[in-house]
Parts: structure tokens; C-alpha cells; sequence
């Protein structure tokens, strides 16, 4: 086992390559980790190339660079994405800690820095529950506990999930966690750094999602949230203690903009319905303006139809048709279509039915509506 992942910055190597297959190097010794047990993998250089793939055969690391390799080998891992990375690990570790002395249990977690989670086997957490949860990881991380670690044979480990290894990690963080694991630990809790909730909401069946902010993601967070709220402020001219209320004020006035928006809409299509339906034509052509306004332009259609109509609107694929029957034949129109036309797709009332048909003249649309009408 590498005991380079003791260690949390232990992070540069002199060393020789081992093999070679494929543009993927082994070698006689790495302080890289590559994806593995939740945590993902390391980035940072080879002779001064960017690894580009990290990948595991067993126990052994493949490391792949963008260019070529020869010796002496010289690595060096990215420090801030080392640090971030094992900060949330040891947080789950923690966390795992905390939930194995109350009723629920980690049934997931996620370690991406940009959106770290972890799940909990039931629907109900509550406030008070994540608020014992904060208090919790702030304290351990002020304790600054050591992380220690020890090595023993898998068969003497009384789980028997474990005892098929040869050799077993085992991770002891301060009093609050222990527990067998490969991947690399912070070496005390302070090096976590930062620790937040950041809200809960449903996960998978019967469980609760809960999203945190560790280490340097949740001071990345921290500077977006408050880049995000200076610039509302400027744009609305609030300081931050008004803000809230002009916001409050620009949602009040988008709400009466948007209903106002849609009286525009609604009165706009039925003058158009008017105009639509004093033409002579049976079947007729509807010029397209945006998604679904053949179907709201149906629904006025139907209350002011008097006689048996079809409208034809150019779709992405083919064409959109609305059929309106005072007399409730709509549905039979339907029917009748989708006999004579494999690529009718639709539905609707007796009075009004609305769909699309896959065909790329428009004449053939009209023609065969035409023919629907008239039977």
C-alpha cells in the first residue's frame, strides 16, 4: 500500500518509469492518486506535463501525460486540488462518524468540489438535526485532532467485507471516527478549513440530499455568492440590507409585467382568430410566431368557430394543424387523418383537435385536411 497518501502534502517524487503501455506510464514509486474510493483523482505535472488520466489496474496506477516521458522522472501534484479533495473525504469520514451514534445512516455521498453531497436513508431531517451536524464539524475542526494511521492484515479485521485483503488501512481520526480506507486523509481536522451546509432537498427513494461546502470549495462559494450579490446591488441600487425588499419589489412588477404580457398575448390572438375566420377558406394558413401558439389560437378558435375549419403553421419538422368543429366531429377528423397519414400525431376534443403531421409540402397538408373536411 503507498504510504505516500499518509500524508497530505506529500506531494513531489524523483523516481524512474517502470513500464510503458500505450502512452500510459507505470512507475517505481508515485505520489499521485488516481479516482478511487469516492475520492477523485489528482492533477498536476510529469517533467513538467500536464497528466492528463490517472487510472487504477488493481493496485497498480497507470498515469498518462500529454507528451512523452523519460527518466529521471520528476512529479509533482497539484496542491489546492489535493487539499480540497481529501478535506471532503475526511469530512464523510467524520460525517460517518456522527450518524453511526443517531438512527440514520450515509447511504451516498459525492466528492466533485463543485457539488458535494451526501444522502441520508430517510425523508425526514430536520433544521435542528444539520444545525447539530454544523456545530459538530466546526468543533472537530477546531479540535485540529490528528489523523493516524495504522496497517494490519485484512483476515484479523472482524468485518468480513475486509478480511479478503492482505493488507488493511485503517484511518483514525481523533476520537470521532475509524475506520478501514485507501484513499489520503487531511493529517489533522484543522486542515479541513471550512465547513457549511448549504440545504437539503429529496434524494433518491427515501432519501434526504444534503449539500455541503468544504475546504476551498466553500470559500469559492463564499467569493461567487458575494460577487453575485454585489453586482445585484448595484444593479438594483440597494445596499445589502435593502436588497431583499428590492427584490421583493422587481418580483412584484415582473409578476404584474408577466399577466400584463399575457392579456397582450391572449388579446392579440383572438384579433387574429377574427381575422382568420373571415376568410372564406376552409382550410387555412397561420403564420408561426412561437412555440404552442397554433394550440392557444385553437382553444380561441373553438369559441368562435361557426363553421367546419383547419389551420396549417409551418413546425421544425413538417407541420402543426388545428382542426375546430362546431358540430363535434374534431376527434372523427382526427381519425380519419391518422388513416390516411402514418405521421399524424395528435389529440384533442369533439370541437377542437390539435397535432402535427411529418410531411414537407404544405400543399399536401392542406390538400389532405381539405379531403378530411370534406367526407
Amino acid at each position: 500500500m503507498n504510504k505516500h497518501y499518509d500524508h497530505l502534502l506529500d506531494l513531489t517524487l524523483t523516481t524512474e518509469i517502470a513500464s510503458e503501455q500505450d502512452g500510459y506510464y507505470v512507475f517505481k514509486d508515485t505520489v499521485f492518486y488516481g479516482e478511487k474510493g469516492g475520492q477523485p483523482a489528482d492533477t498536476g505535472t510529469i517533467n513538467g506535463l500536464p497528466v492528463v488520466d490517472l487510472k487504477w489496474e488493481g493496485d497498480t496506477l497507470y498515469h498518462k501525460v500529454d507528451g512523452e516521458l523519460t527518466n529521471p522522472i520528476e512529479m509533482q501534484v497539484d496542491q489546492k486540488n489535493r487539499v480540497v479533495n481529501t478535506a471532503i473525504q475526511s469530512t464523510f469520514h467524520l460525517l460517518d462518524g456522527f450518524f453511526k451514534d443517531t438512527a440514520l445512516t450515509m447511504s451516498e455521498v459525492h466528492g466533485n468540489p463543485d457539488h458535494t453531497w451526501f444522502e441520508l436513508d430517510s425523508e425526514d431531517v430536520s433544521d435542528d438535526l444539520l444545525q447539530e451536524v454544523n456545530d459538530y464539524m466546526q468543533q472537530v475542526i477546531l479540535a485540529d485532532a490528528p489523523v493516524n494511521f495504522t496497517y494490519m492484515n485484512g483476515a484479523d479485521y472482524p468485518d468480513p467485507d475486509y478480511q479478503q485483503f492482505d493488507e488493511l488501512r485503517i484511518v483514525e481520526i481523533g476520537d470521532y471516527d475509524k475506520q478501514p480506507c485507501g484513499t489520503p486523509h487531511v493529517d489533522y481536522t484543522g486542515q479541513i478549513g471550512a465547513f457549511a451546509i448549504l440545504g437539503r432537498e429529496r434524494g433518491h427513494k427515501e432519501t434526504t440530499r444534503v449539500r455541503i461546502a468544504v475546504n476551498q470549495g466553500a470559500t469559492d462559494l463564499l467569493t461567487m455568492q458575494s460577487h453575485i450579490l454585489e453586482e445585484m446591488q448595484q444593479g438594483l441600487s440597494a445596499t445589502l440590507e435593502t436588497l431583499p425588499d428590492k427584490v421583493a419589489e422587481m418580483k412584484a412588477t415582473m409578476k404584474i409585467q408577466k399577466d400584463d404580457l399575457k392579456a397582450m398575448t391572449q388579446a392579440k390572438l383572438a384579433y387574429e382568430a377574427d381575422d382568420l375566420l373571415a376568410q372564406e377558406a376552409q382550410v387555412i394558413d397561420v403564420e408561426p410566431e412561437g412555440k404552442g401558439k397554433l394550440r392557444q389560437l385553437a382553444n380561441i378558435l373553438r369559441g368562435k368557430a361557426t363553421t367546419e375549419r383547419a389551420f396549417v403553421m409551418p413546425a421544425d419538422e413538417g407541420f402543426e394543424f388545428a382542426l375546430v368543429s362546431p358540430a363535434g366531429h374534431a376527434r372523427d377528423y382526427m381519425q380519419a387523418l391518422q388513416a390516411k397519414e402514418d405521421s399524424v400525431k395528435g389529440g384533442g376534443s369533439p370541437q377542437v383537435v390539435t397535432g402535427r403531421v411529418a410531411l414537407a409540402a404544405r400543399s399536401e397538408v392542406k390538400d389532405l385536411l381539405q379531403a378530411v373536411l370534406a367526407q
